[in-house]
């Protein structure tokens, strides 16, 4: 399955808005790592593997995976980390970070 370059982009533009930057360079790179634990190219491949449009509802986002990742990097409390990827209300942050850990966890290496 091929990566989609216009998905990248588009896992890029939320990417630098959590983290908190303007443009893609080094500083990017690296806090993008520190945030979700694997590079963008990555991210758009487990995007590919996990197929969530169709095996998950309809209303999964990209921003979706990035805070499962986010998550599972960092392991706290769903109220801070909900709370680090912009503020969704706890529950919402609950259910696609859940559904997205199971579908990573069913990934075969």
């Amino acid at each position: 399955m091929a990566v989609s370059l216009a998905f990248a982009g588009v896992l890029e533009l939320l990417a630098l808005a959590l983290v908190r930057l303007t443009r893609r360079n080094e500083v990017f790179e690296r806090r993008w790592q520190e945030q979700f634990g694997v590079s963008p190219e990555v991210c758009t491949r487990l995007w590919d593997l996990c197929d969530p449009y169709n095996t998950m509802p309809n209303a999964v986002k990209p921003v979706y995976l990035l805070w499962a990742l986010a998550f599972l990097r960092q392991y706290n409390t769903e109220s801070n980390s909900s709370s680090a990827v912009g503020g969704p209300d706890e529950k919402t942050y609950r259910k696609w970070v859940w559904l997205f850990v199971n579908e990573i966890s069913y990934l075969e290496a």
